[in-house]
């Protein structure tokens, strides 16, 4: 089990303010950090979190386009979301160019990446199927199935055992 970001800190706050103790109480043995496409706010809780003696996990839930990222011509596009999570230093590296060129470039209505990008820039990254707007769930939801798989492979091919359901 896993806090998200709004979750964990409600928790650290009911614990007086202690990280460590909270995580260990609550069973966790780490935390994961994610938010919306907001990289400035995960900046000021790794600034946060560093003080801390457990190691955090920072991420962010991202929008992928239907098409490329450079495509603003389908209104309906509203991305289909996605967790990127960063397991190193190079991981949190390529996070913040993901993030930082859906904002300049893939920006249509919010901020949006799209697999090529996420691809290019794959090293250190741990990838998740997210909530029910995500690519994955919308396929199930519409009964797609062979279409869902279909998808489910190539996020295997591309990140193996770092690709999670």
């Amino acid at each position: 089990n896993m806090f998200g970001i709004k979750e964990f800190f409600n928790y650290v706050n009911k614990k007086n303010g202690k990280t460590k103790g909270a995580i260990k109480d609550a069973g966790k043995a780490l935390a994961a950090a994610t938010d919306s496409a907001e990289k400035e706010r995960l900046e000021n809780e790794i600034a946060a979190l560093r003080k801390k003696i457990f190691k955090p996990i920072f991420g962010c839930e991202v929008y992928v386009a239907n098409e490329s990222l450079l495509t603003h011509t389908d209104k309906d596009d509203r991305g289909r979301h996605l967790i990127l999570l960063a397991k190193n230093e190079k991981g949190y590296h390529n996070l913040v160019k993901i993030v930082s060129r859906a904002w300049t470039e893939g920006f249509y209505s919010h901020p949006r990446t799209d697999k090529a990008d996420i691809e290019a820039h794959k090293e250190g990254l741990i990838v998740c199927s997210a909530c029910l707007g995500g690519e994955i769930p919308r396929l199930i939801h519409r009964g797609e199935i062979e279409e869902a798989e279909k998808q489910v492979q190539w996020w295997k091919s591309v990140f193996g055992d770092d690709y999670y359901i």
